[in-house]
């Protein structure tokens, strides 16, 4: 089942109407999947389900659904990727963008919209956030060159529309690459604002003057005020985190001239762990996230932390999960993985191995798998392919090594999803045709052996 929108921009230069086509068992699949994870957190939300971003991370091969706005060259790349295998390429034409529309979002709930961007040098990527009525509820994130990929990230809270337009905006004609766009709730930290007017649960670290004052605040009555000494801050555990799974740390911050303000996180175990962003000078309030992802300690220590000795204000720190990864869709005929070619699903991954054998690992752990492994691929290839007829085969060359066995169902969709079964195979009626919670029919399972030439089913073998 699939629902399709018109929306009309409100921006001047957002001016379109388009269709928005959304997944709609996607998102019914990621929401019953991550119901349980969300329990697992030591933190307080009001919100009832995560939204996906659809072809977050343009695994698709191609834009759609996000939509291109007339005379933007936008268009799906193998290189340079964040991850997986491909990315979404902007370049030679300015003030252009694409755009997807985010639905079933709770009013008064605030998100983090982010994004992994790639700039040239003669270019600023500009990531637009608006609630698909009007303009006057936009929030931007704009990004300059960078060496490599950045992370840049812009809050969002939800009114009534219910819904937000996400843009990824080219202000220039120089080279911008986008890949694994995402749209999560934020998630409260203990005493996350200091509403309780005092800094615990926060620890402050041995000769800091951090406290709690009234003015300069980002929201609410109070916020965290440091300034001098350098090298100093205050420092709280967040525990009860899955091993494996990605998160997002944020923060509001306000910077005098001569202090950087520092945002770490590490996994409170190892400070090898760590990852960093850092601020400088700001004229008012700026977010400030970085990503982490946790391990088997199950926990993370955030930190905030001056590096100087110049006035800092911390005010609205949160902790999200990377829930874009639940799932994503894909339609019979758009879908190969060839060897060595790699779809990621948060701290999962689907990979087509050079052996022949279609894995789904966290990290080292193999969690499934086709069992098609050993295979002398050589220049035959071992591929992955979810063929126009509905059936998700593994190939060495023409040789089929497995098959779902659903073949005769052209409407049918592959979905890849970060939590047990990974792999759906389901109708147009939403029924679910195959799944891999079940035994691949094929050769793992040896009574009986589906036989493929050219992706035509031509004999089933019965085994004793």
């Amino acid at each position: 089942m699939e629902e399709s929108v018109t929306r009309v921009f409100g921006k001047a230069d957002h001016c379109e109407a388009f269709s928005a086509r959304a997944s709609v068992v996607a998102v019914v699949r990621a929401v019953r999947r991550w119901a349980p994870v969300l329990a697992l957190l030591s933190v307080s939300s009001s919100f009832a389900f995560c939204q996906s971003v659809l072809n977050f991370g343009f695994e698709t091969g191609s834009a759609s659904p996000w939509q291109i706005l007339s005379g933007s060259n936008a268009t799906v790349v193998k290189s340079p990727v964040h991850s997986g295998s491909y990315a979404l390429s902007m370049s030679g034409a300015a003030n252009t963008y694409v755009v997807q529309t985010v639905y079933g979002l709770t009013a008064g709930q605030q998100y983090l919209v982010s994004a992994w961007v790639d700039v040239a040098s003669s270019n600023t990527a500009v990531l637009d956030v608006d609630d698909s009525v009007s303009s006057s509820t936009a929030q931007q994130a704009s990004q300059g060159q960078t060496n490599g990929w950045e992370f840049i990230s812009v809050p969002f809270t939800a009114d009534s529309s219910n819904a937000m337009n996400v843009h990824l905006c080219s202000a220039a004609t120089g080279a911008i690459y986008w890949d694994d766009v995402s749209v999560v709730p934020l998630l409260a930290t203990g005493n996350y604002g200091f509403e309780t007017g005092s800094v615990s649960p926060w620890q402050i670290s041995s000769g800091s003057n951090a406290a709690v004052v009234k003015s300069t605040v980002h929201s609410g009555s109070y916020a965290l005020s440091m300034s001098s000494p350098a090298n100093s801050g205050v420092i709280q555990t967040v525990s009860g985190l899955t091993a494996g799974q990605q998160y997002v740390v944020s923060a509001w911050v306000d910077l005098s001239p001569g202090n950087t303000a520092l945002l770490i996180v590490d996994d409170s175990a190892s400070s090898s762990t760590a990852q960093t962003v850092s601020q400088g000078q700001t004229s008012g309030w700026q977010l400030i996230s970085v990503p982490f992802t946790a391990d088997s300690t199950g926990a993370m220590n955030v930190h905030l932390w001056s590096s100087g000795t110049g006035a800092i204000y911390w005010d609205d720190v949160s902790v999200a999960i990377e829930l874009v990864f639940a799932s994503t869709t894909f339609s019979a005929n758009n879908f190969r993985l060839s060897q060595g070619e790699s779809v990621y699903l948060g701290s999962l991954t689907l990979v087509m191995q050079a052996d022949g054998n279609l894995v789904v690992d966290r990290g080292s752990t193999a969690l499934w798998s086709t069992g098609t492994g050993g295979q002398n691929c050589g220049t035959n290839e071992c591929f992955a392919v979810f063929q126009g007829d509905g059936n998700f085969v593994v190939y060495n060359g023409t040789t089929a090594l497995w098959a779902s066995g659903t073949s005769g169902n052209s409407g049918a969709e592959l979905v890849l999803s970060a939590t047990s079964p990974y792999i759906d195979i389901v109708n147009t009626g939403e029924a679910i045709l195959w799944s891999s919670s079940g035994p691949p029919l094929s050769p793992s399972n040896p009574s009986r052996e589906f036989i493929y030439f050219n992706g035509q089913l031509i004999a089933v073998e019965n085994h004793p």
